[in-house]
């Protein structure tokens, strides 16, 4: 697993990439402590992506929720507890 802290984003905390169960993790800024997980298509071309946005500027926040939109990010969702 590999976490990476997002200096630049006023929406993105972290993410946490898991490329062994190709899962990204994402830490919204408004509450970093909780991490939504995604299954994810294609783990190292979405890396590489976030990498980019995130060492030239881009808007991590806009490609995550590009990512979500075309179907690249698809939320895992859990059961709650009782």
């Amino acid at each position: 697993m590999e976490t990476l802290e997002i200096q630049n984003s006023s929406a993105i905390s972290k993410i946490i990439f898991d490329t062994e169960e190709s899962v990204v993790g994402v830490a919204f800024t408004s509450n970093s402590d909780k991490v939504y997980n995604y299954k994810c298509k294609n783990i190292e071309d979405t890396k590489s992506q976030i990498m980019i946005a995130e060492t030239t500027g881009g808007s991590v926040g806009k490609l995550i929720h590009s990512l979500r939109k075309d179907g690249i990010l698809e939320i895992i969702k859990t059961e709650k507890s009782e």
